[in-house]
Protein backbone atom coordinates (compact mmCIF):
# COMPACT_ATOMS: atom_id res chain seq x y z
CA UNK A 1 0.00 0.00 0.00
CA UNK A 2 2.76 2.33 0.90
CA UNK A 3 4.22 1.80 -2.60
CA UNK A 4 1.27 2.53 -4.28
CA UNK A 5 1.20 5.87 -2.54
CA UNK A 6 4.58 6.99 -3.44
CA UNK A 7 3.68 6.17 -7.23
CA UNK A 8 1.00 8.49 -6.64
CA UNK A 9 2.49 11.34 -5.18
CA UNK A 10 5.66 10.68 -7.13
CA UNK A 11 3.38 10.52 -10.66
CA UNK A 12 1.90 13.87 -9.17
CA UNK A 13 4.85 15.23 -8.99
CA UNK A 14 6.21 14.45 -11.95
CA UNK A 15 3.12 15.75 -13.75
CA UNK A 16 3.20 19.29 -11.78
CA UNK A 17 6.79 19.63 -12.80
CA UNK A 18 6.14 18.89 -16.57
CA UNK A 19 3.12 21.18 -16.40
CA UNK A 20 5.04 23.63 -15.52
CA UNK A 21 7.65 23.44 -17.83
CA UNK A 22 5.24 23.60 -20.80
CA UNK A 23 4.21 26.96 -19.42
CA UNK A 24 4.81 30.03 -21.54
CA UNK A 25 7.47 31.78 -19.77
CA UNK A 26 5.91 35.29 -18.85
CA UNK A 27 9.73 36.79 -19.28
CA UNK A 28 10.13 36.04 -23.15
CA UNK A 29 6.16 36.70 -23.89
CA UNK A 30 6.55 39.95 -21.85
CA UNK A 31 5.96 43.25 -24.37
CA UNK A 32 6.33 46.49 -22.86
CA UNK A 33 3.03 48.46 -23.90
CA UNK A 34 3.37 50.42 -27.37
CA UNK A 35 2.74 54.33 -26.85
CA UNK A 36 -0.73 55.21 -28.85
CA UNK A 37 -0.04 57.57 -31.58
CA UNK A 38 -2.70 59.70 -32.54
CA UNK A 39 -2.44 60.34 -36.52
CA UNK A 40 -2.96 64.38 -35.68
CA UNK A 41 -0.03 64.33 -34.01
CA UNK A 42 2.22 62.81 -37.17
CA UNK A 43 3.63 65.81 -39.56
CA UNK A 44 6.93 64.12 -40.72
CA UNK A 45 7.53 60.23 -41.99
CA UNK A 46 11.20 59.14 -42.76
CA UNK A 47 11.56 56.01 -45.05
CA UNK A 48 15.06 54.58 -44.52
CA UNK A 49 15.76 51.59 -46.83
CA UNK A 50 19.42 50.17 -47.06
CA UNK A 51 20.89 51.56 -50.50
CA UNK A 52 18.38 53.94 -51.50
CA UNK A 53 18.15 57.71 -50.37
CA UNK A 54 15.47 58.63 -47.65
CA UNK A 55 11.97 58.82 -48.29
CA UNK A 56 10.76 62.14 -46.43
CA UNK A 57 6.96 62.61 -46.24
CA UNK A 58 6.03 65.88 -44.47
CA UNK A 59 2.62 67.71 -44.04
CA UNK A 60 2.41 71.13 -45.11
CA UNK A 61 -0.90 73.37 -45.35
CA UNK A 62 -3.31 69.64 -44.81
CA UNK A 63 -1.10 68.29 -47.72
CA UNK A 64 1.94 65.35 -47.67
CA UNK A 65 4.77 66.32 -49.64
CA UNK A 66 7.47 64.96 -50.36
CA UNK A 67 11.08 66.09 -49.33
CA UNK A 68 11.58 68.06 -53.05
CA UNK A 69 8.08 69.59 -52.53
CA UNK A 70 6.26 67.28 -54.71
CA UNK A 71 2.91 66.05 -53.94
CA UNK A 72 2.43 63.02 -52.18
CA UNK A 73 -0.27 60.13 -52.93
CA UNK A 74 -2.54 61.43 -50.14
CA UNK A 75 -4.21 57.99 -50.15
CA UNK A 76 -1.25 56.06 -49.70
CA UNK A 77 0.19 58.32 -46.95
CA UNK A 78 -2.80 58.06 -45.13
CA UNK A 79 -2.96 54.61 -45.06
CA UNK A 80 0.07 53.98 -44.05
CA UNK A 81 -0.18 56.41 -41.30
CA UNK A 82 -3.77 54.49 -40.57
CA UNK A 83 -1.47 50.85 -40.36
CA UNK A 84 1.31 52.65 -38.20
CA UNK A 85 -1.07 54.43 -34.90
CA UNK A 86 -3.88 50.82 -35.57
CA UNK A 87 -1.16 48.38 -35.11
CA UNK A 88 -0.90 46.10 -32.41
CA UNK A 89 1.31 43.41 -31.25
CA UNK A 90 0.23 39.98 -31.72
CA UNK A 91 2.95 37.95 -30.33
CA UNK A 92 6.78 38.34 -29.27
CA UNK A 93 8.22 36.25 -32.40
CA UNK A 94 12.15 36.40 -31.19
CA UNK A 95 14.34 38.30 -28.50
CA UNK A 96 17.57 37.09 -30.22
CA UNK A 97 19.51 38.60 -32.75
CA UNK A 98 20.35 35.56 -34.32
CA UNK A 99 17.36 35.05 -36.04
CA UNK A 100 17.15 38.94 -37.28
CA UNK A 101 17.95 37.69 -41.01
CA UNK A 102 15.52 35.42 -41.35
CA UNK A 103 12.96 37.77 -40.08
CA UNK A 104 14.00 40.35 -42.64
CA UNK A 105 15.67 42.73 -40.37
CA UNK A 106 18.77 43.46 -41.26
CA UNK A 107 19.79 43.91 -45.51
CA UNK A 108 15.72 43.92 -46.25
CA UNK A 109 14.95 45.78 -42.91
CA UNK A 110 13.32 49.20 -43.34
CA UNK A 111 13.14 51.99 -40.73
CA UNK A 112 10.30 53.72 -40.26
CA UNK A 113 10.30 56.76 -37.76
CA UNK A 114 7.32 59.37 -37.27
CA UNK A 115 7.68 62.40 -36.02
CA UNK A 116 5.54 65.15 -34.41
CA UNK A 117 5.82 69.09 -35.79
CA UNK A 118 8.23 69.87 -33.69
CA UNK A 119 10.74 67.08 -34.22
CA UNK A 120 10.00 64.76 -31.46
CA UNK A 121 9.94 60.91 -32.55
CA UNK A 122 7.10 59.31 -31.63
CA UNK A 123 7.51 55.96 -33.49
CA UNK A 124 10.91 54.53 -34.85
CA UNK A 125 10.17 51.35 -35.66
CA UNK A 126 12.28 48.65 -38.15
CA UNK A 127 10.21 47.11 -40.69
CA UNK A 128 11.14 42.90 -41.42
CA UNK A 129 9.59 40.37 -43.61
CA UNK A 130 5.72 39.72 -43.94
CA UNK A 131 4.51 37.08 -41.63
CA UNK A 132 3.43 33.56 -43.14
CA UNK A 133 0.27 34.48 -43.10
CA UNK A 134 0.25 37.70 -44.91
CA UNK A 135 -1.76 39.68 -43.18
CA UNK A 136 1.13 40.20 -40.26
CA UNK A 137 4.32 42.01 -40.40
CA UNK A 138 8.01 41.37 -37.97
CA UNK A 139 8.42 44.82 -36.64
CA UNK A 140 11.23 45.93 -33.63
CA UNK A 141 11.22 48.62 -31.90
CA UNK A 142 14.51 51.33 -31.62
CA UNK A 143 16.57 50.31 -28.76
CA UNK A 144 14.41 46.96 -27.83
CA UNK A 145 15.46 43.46 -28.74
CA UNK A 146 12.45 41.53 -29.18
CA UNK A 147 10.92 41.46 -32.66
CA UNK A 148 7.23 40.95 -32.35
CA UNK A 149 4.68 39.84 -35.30
CA UNK A 150 2.17 43.60 -35.60
CA UNK A 151 -1.34 43.38 -37.05
CA UNK A 152 -0.42 44.64 -39.95
CA UNK A 153 0.71 44.42 -43.72
CA UNK A 154 3.31 46.67 -43.77
CA UNK A 155 6.29 45.87 -46.19
CA UNK A 156 4.52 46.85 -49.48
CA UNK A 157 3.70 50.21 -48.18
CA UNK A 158 7.39 50.64 -46.67
CA UNK A 159 9.38 49.66 -49.99
CA UNK A 160 7.32 51.84 -51.81
CA UNK A 161 9.56 53.94 -54.44
CA UNK A 162 10.16 57.48 -54.13
CA UNK A 163 8.58 57.39 -57.34
CA UNK A 164 5.94 55.73 -55.94
CA UNK A 165 4.96 58.25 -53.11
CA UNK A 166 4.57 61.07 -56.02
CA UNK A 167 1.27 62.42 -57.52
CA UNK A 168 1.70 60.70 -61.29
CA UNK A 169 1.11 63.42 -63.57
CA UNK A 170 -1.08 65.86 -61.90
CA UNK A 171 -0.49 69.59 -61.28
CA UNK A 172 0.66 70.82 -58.58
Amino acid sequence: MKKIVWAIVLLALLWAVLWIWQQPSSQSQRMDMWPSIAVENIHKIIIQKKGAQDIVLQLQQKQWRLADNDLAEQDAVLRLLDDLTAMQVIRVVTRKHEYDDELGMLARAVIVQCLDAQGVVLLDVTVGKQGSDLLSTYVRRAGDDAVVAVNRSLVWQVKRSKRAWKVANKKQ
